[in-house]
């Protein structure tokens, strides 16, 4: 039960800290009209590459429908841009314009500034053991 309680409140913790280093950059009148779930998606192409609509869907678990209003929206502000796909002039690729990797870049910024407040606070013994804990983690639940 110790075990459960303390991850409860770490994932509390962890959620509520990174939300706060991700609040300057919510803030920056650039930013400012990206929803949630549109962070969602730029981090999903980022980490996708140049995905196809359905490899897309697949990766957040929505359906291509929702993924091509969305992609439409993103597309409208200049995020991201559509091309047809060199392996299969059916299929449409989706990437991060110029200004989606900008703010990715930023979104990524603010993750790893969480991690450097973090690391202040633990010993390079206790930094490891985070890190051997977080591999399982990573390994074993990463979608």
């Amino acid at each position: 039960m110790k075990f459960e309680k303390v991850l409860y409140e770490v994932s509390e913790i962890l959620h509520e800290e990174i939300t706060d280093s991700k609040s300057n950059l919510f803030t920056q009148p650039e930013f400012k009209k990206i929803s949630m779930s549109q962070w969602c998606y730029l981090e999903a192409i980022y980490a996708l590459g140049s995905p196809t609509y359905t490899q897309l869907a697949e990766k957040l678990k929505y359906t291509k429908a929702s993924v091509s209003i969305s992609i439409k929206k993103l597309i409208d502000k200049g995020y991201v841009k559509k091309d047809k796909s060199p392996e299969d002039q059916r299929a449409s690729i989706i990437s991060l314009t110029e200004k989606g990797v900008l703010a990715v870049g930023q979104h990524i910024e603010a993750h790893l500034e969480f991690a450097r407040n973090l690391q202040k606070y633990l010993s390079d013994e206790q930094v490891e053991s985070l890190i051997e804990i977080s591999e399982v983690i990573i390994k074993n639940f990463k979608r």
